[in-house]
């Protein structure tokens, strides 16, 4: 049996050459992605994971809520020096936090249960006061209880 050679051609020698777009698009991004950076501080530009711009916004995604504060800080510094560069003209800068880009999963944290003797000097709060805050207090109290599975039932009187 006569083994048969296949000859492929590389990706990037077809007419359409729709891999060599998609890899300049790629570093057209990395090279804004350096620019943004680049105008930042050095504690927060290492935490910049990709930015792109979308008509006149410069969007930049970062790693998580506390550096998403920090850049938006310098977010009026940041729109004046990357319009220095030779770029269309950006008017806006929005963060976006991102876990996804870097792989992690993001950690889905159920609420905290509220302690016993949390509910229980609540409950006893609203006994020492009247009115609307009493009933307020005394409702707050129910709707805690009734989040903790085990709460210790009160002894009827």
């Amino acid at each position: 049996m006569k083994k048969t050679n296949y000859n492929f051609k590389r990706s990037l020698s077809y007419d359409n050459r729709i891999l060599a777009t998609i890899l300049a698009n790629v570093e057209k991004n990395r090279h804004l992605l350096t620019l943004t950076q680049s105008c930042l501080p050095d504690t927060i530009s290492t935490h910049i994971i990709g930015s792109v711009i979308e008509q006149t916004k410069l969007i930049v995604y970062v790693e998580s809520a506390v550096w998403a504060t920090k850049l938006r800080f310098h977010g009026k510094s940041l729109l004046r020096k990357i319009n220095k560069f030779n770029l269309p003209v950006i008017d806006k800068v929005i963060v976006r936090i991102t876990t996804e880009l870097r792989g992690d999963n993001a950690r889905h944290r159920l609420p905290n249960s509220p302690a016993s003797t949390s509910i229980t000097a609540i409950q006893h709060s609203a006994q020492g006061t009247e009115g609307e805050l009493q009933k307020s207090l005394f409702r707050l109290s129910e709707t805690l209880k009734s989040k903790l599975p085990n709460f210790p039932k009160a002894p009827d009187d």
